[in-house]
């Protein structure tokens, strides 16, 4: 059985609630505590249950990049990084550090972060996390003994403990039409550098334009970037069938 996901979470609770997840989608998926030092189960998904939440930056890196190793070795399609869904870190980690390690082990340069768990009522708008109806700085959560969450901006909040640049798929870019839509407003966040801000650039609008062609005249507009967010966006059964 190939694995489909490899997961790194930084505590054993978060573990458990993505393997509880992930079940419900129609995966099959282990726990393992710790680093493994032996070979891992057959599973479409392995979580490695890391204590690196409030760990020393470098330890917590260590630990991160040896579950990662663990995980590629045992033929991981895909890498996820489970952090807590309250972003709970301080500006010195250990979010953006260990985000920035596993970018550079694994040779991406691009990640997507979002913390929200809506089933927990983590939500986020504009960048801003809520819990419940909260503002995260206004939910007890600034605090917290080890991590007070201050800041609701988790562009912000990212930004303090990353090197490199972080940026913003706004909420009225998901909507109607969202894969093609996302994919392109990415595009743009790359393209310019990824500043805090996305704006439509040219490619946006050369994508709109043929899009509003494509409605009039009935044909079907990007259906190639829209196959290729299905591929990354299907379903966890939908995984398993391929």
């Amino acid at each position: 059985m190939p694995l489909l996901l490899g997961c790194i979470a930084d505590d054993f609770t978060g573990a458990t609630d993505l393997a509880n997840t992930l079940v419900k989608g129609g995966m099959t998926a282990v726990q393992v505590i710790g680093v493994p030092t032996g070979p891992l189960p057959e599973a479409d998904a392995i979580i490695i249950a890391l204590k690196s939440r409030t760990a020393p930056v470098g330890e917590a890196v260590a630990q991160s990049l040896a579950a990662c190793d663990a995980l590629l070795a045992a033929g991981a399609k895909q890498i996820f990084w489970k952090y807590c869904s309250t972003f709970d870190s301080t500006d010195q980690g250990n979010i953006g550090p260990v985000a920035d390690a596993l970018l550079k082990r694994l040779g991406s340069g691009f990640a997507l972060a979002c913390p929200a768990f809506p089933t927990n009522g983590r939500t986020i708008y504009l960048g801003h996390l809520f819990v419940g109806n909260a503002l995260l700085n206004e939910s007890g959560m600034e605090n917290h003994p080890l991590t007070p969450m201050t800041d609701a901006n988790l562009v912000r909040v990212l930004g303090r403990q990353t090197d490199g640049a972080v940026g913003l798929v706004p909420f009225n870019t998901v909507g109607p039409w969202a894969c093609p839509r996302i994919s392109v407003a990415l595009a743009c966040c790359r393209r310019a550098a990824m500043r805090p801000a996305c704006r439509p650039c040219r490619a946006w609008r050369r994508w709109w334009r043929g899009l509003v062609h494509a409605r009039h005249s009935g044909k079907s507009a990007s259906r190639g970037i829209m196959c290729r967010c299905w591929n990354w966006m299907r379903s966890p059964r939908r995984m398993r069938r391929h």
